[in-house]
């Protein structure tokens, strides 16, 4: 081979190796975590005569980041009557599930894409009526040498102020609600965590103090502020052979507040959150293959120096 091919074949084979060089975590991690609510009612005092309902409301938030592309996040007003719906947020290279999309969409099985994270939630019905609540939180991180995380979340909050008349008997709160989580990664040293939260606390405003609040599904985590195991939990993974997934419902629970003092303005507040949290390990490692070509591409370097100098 003359010095001149030679040298075009160094050439070829450093660009090989060069573009074909890939990261140890290509297989992508994964994570999902999904909240819901159904059958929500109130009962006792609220809607009981000489009870007044001074406001109503729910405020829905979402967002989604994912390294290399701009952060999404959105929020949305309702009232417990008609519910409220907000767009989803969603960032990364995508394609992404349809607006109200509650489902695995985005598993890790298969081609690369579809990455990135989403975020999402729903409210439909009357809250007092038997209404309906989603939140879903899904993302993937695949883009290859990202050495930034990503993450996904979404809340809701509903809050509803009412001033108690002459009935002081206590609010029962019920509903059923089920939950999923998972973590997946492909190549040890990723990490992926998927975390559900849900609290429920009623406040006296004349009194300025938290109502006690009787869990009727587990008492044993009765108090001012309610927040049950199977909504609040995580799982995670850095392990490509020990996937994480935790699943609950669906399961219906039941609340009864203190009795109400006649004459006070409560407030009482639900929150719920879904989060998803993925992030790569050590720096990319070349493949085997990519070394190879990429050594082989330095010898031929080396030989065709060494052939230069023996003209000389």
């Amino acid at each position: 081979m003359t010095g001149k091919n030679l040298l075009k074949a160094v050439a070829v084979g450093i660009v090989l190796a060069s573009t074909t060089t890939g990261a140890a975590y290509a297989v992508p991690s994964y994570a999902y975590a999904d909240l819901s609510f159904t059958n929500f009612t109130l009962g006792g005092v609220i809607g009981a005569p000489g009870v007044t309902v001074n406001s109503t409301a729910v405020t829905l938030t979402d967002g989604a980041n994912y390294p290399g592309f701009a952060p999404a996040s959105n929020s949305a007003a309702g009232n417990t009557t008609t519910g409220a719906d907000v767009t989803q947020a969603t960032s990364g290279p995508g394609a992404f599930p349809a607006q109200n999309t509650f489902t695995q969409a985005m598993l890790p099985a298969g081609a690369l894409l579809p990455a990135g994270t989403r975020g999402d939630a729903l409210i439909t019905g009357a809250i007092a009526g038997g209404a309906t609540s989603n939140l879903v939180a899904e993302g993937k991180l695949s883009v290859p040498n990202a050495s930034a995380g990503s993450q996904s979340g979404t809340s809701t909050t509903l809050n509803i102020s009412f001033t108690a008349g002459a009935g002081t008997g206590p609010i029962t709160l019920t509903f059923t609600a089920s939950s999923m989580a998972q973590a997946i990664v492909g190549t040890n040293g990723d990490s992926a965590n998927a975390q559900l939260g849900a609290t429920f606390r009623i406040f006296d405003q004349t009194a300025g103090t938290f109502l006690f609040i009787t869990d009727n599904t587990d008492p044993t985590d009765s108090g001012t502020n309610i927040a049950p195991n199977a909504l609040n939990t995580n799982v995670a993974t850095t392990n490509a052979a020990s996937p994480a997934t935790f699943t609950s419902g669906p399961t219906a629970y039941s609340f009864t507040s203190a009795p109400l003092t006649s004459g006070h303005t409560y407030q009482l507040a639900l929150q719920d959150s879904t989060t998803i949290l993925l992030s790569t390990g050590a720096a990319a490692v070349p493949e085997p293959a990519s070394l190879a070509l990429l050594g082989s591409g330095i010898m031929a370097l080396g030989l065709l120096r060494r052939r230069r100098n023996q003209k000389r």
